[in-house]
């Protein structure tokens, strides 16, 4: 329960007070006078002010008043947050490998479980070329992060947005082309496609770029209040092959070409003072703005 005191007409000033409030022992909610839940609960006086003061609008950032601490105007970001991949039809494109030949080729199976819109559970050969390691906001942890699969992805850096043409899909990869054929008319119906596909290929995957192949990445979940991240490079697609991670759209990611650029950003991320700051900012997404409540050097 929160109570909130506005006065119309006038403009806020910062940093706004308020307090909160938490119970320090169990009272009857219905029947204590005043002086026994005054007496049963702790108050704590906090402040808040934007992250980015020439913004009302950006998340808050908030602090203790005890620790004597205040708000200092914080440098815009230097870094490119993206969100990652949209498919639109998890099941088609989410695939379990199971066996490689010496030829370059995988038997693969798509993957149903929690599917939004079920599809029929099938197998088949496709190129190693197309099979990238993805990534979900349930599989990164603080520092770490791993994949439950791989996406087939019709992308290359060079296309980028763009995927590949159906000819090209056709003549070099063929039983990729095969595989996503078989959900043609659930690939065409969706709703992303119809909205941003006018003229793609019925297999286009959405929100991917040359950053989605980016060797280097800090990631984080996108809804979350416990912030976390980590940095992914190349994750194992089968034994003895590994190819560039690829966060789905639950998944923010800074792209990065260089190791050490990414690891130090990363830490910085998910030092104690950042963390909190951030969890203290953001209400269950954790976008972009996140980093104008910190300073990164």
């Amino acid at each position: 329960t929160a109570t909130f005191v506005a006065q119309k007409g006038t403009r806020t000033t910062y940093p706004v007070s308020y307090r909160v409030w938490s119970v320090g022992r169990e009272f009857d909610r219905d029947d204590s006078s005043l002086g026994e839940v005054l007496a049963s609960v702790r108050t704590r006086s906090c402040w808040a002010s934007p992250s980015d003061p020439a913004r009302p609008e950006s998340l808050w950032s908030v602090g203790d008043q005890r620790s004597g601490s205040r708000m200092l105007p914080l440098e815009s970001h230097k870094y490119e947050v993206r969100r990652g991949v949209e498919s639109g039809l998890e099941s088609a494109f989410r695939v379990r490998v199971i066996q490689k030949d010496e030829h370059g080729r995988c038997l693969v199976q798509n993957i149903t479980d929690r599917a939004r819109k079920p599809l029929p559970v099938v197998s088949g050969p496709v190129e190693l070329a197309r099979l990238f390691p993805y990534m979900t906001g349930s599989t990164i942890r603080l520092f770490r992060a791993w994949s439950p699969g791989c996406y087939i992805v019709p992308h290359t850096p060079d296309t980028g947005m763009a995927p590949l043409s159906e000819a090209a899909m056709k003549q070099k990869y063929g039983l990729a082309y095969s595989f996503l054929l078989q959900f043609k008319a659930e690939l065409a119906s969706r709703n992303i496609h119809q909205r941003w596909g006018k003229g793609n290929p019925f297999f286009s995957l959405y929100g991917i770029g040359p950053y989605t192949f980016a060797p280097w990445k800090v990631v984080w979940k996108r809804t979350t209040t416990h912030f976390e991240a980590a940095v992914v490079s190349k994750l194992p697609v089968i034994e003895g092959h590994s190819a560039t991670a690829i966060p789905n759209g639950k998944v923010m990611m800074i792209p990065f070409d260089s190791a050490e650029e990414a690891h130090f950003v990363c830490a910085v991320v998910n030092s104690a003072p950042a963390r909190q700051r951030i969890n203290a900012g953001i209400s269950s997404e954790a976008h972009a703005e996140i980093l104008g409540l910190i300073a990164i050097p």
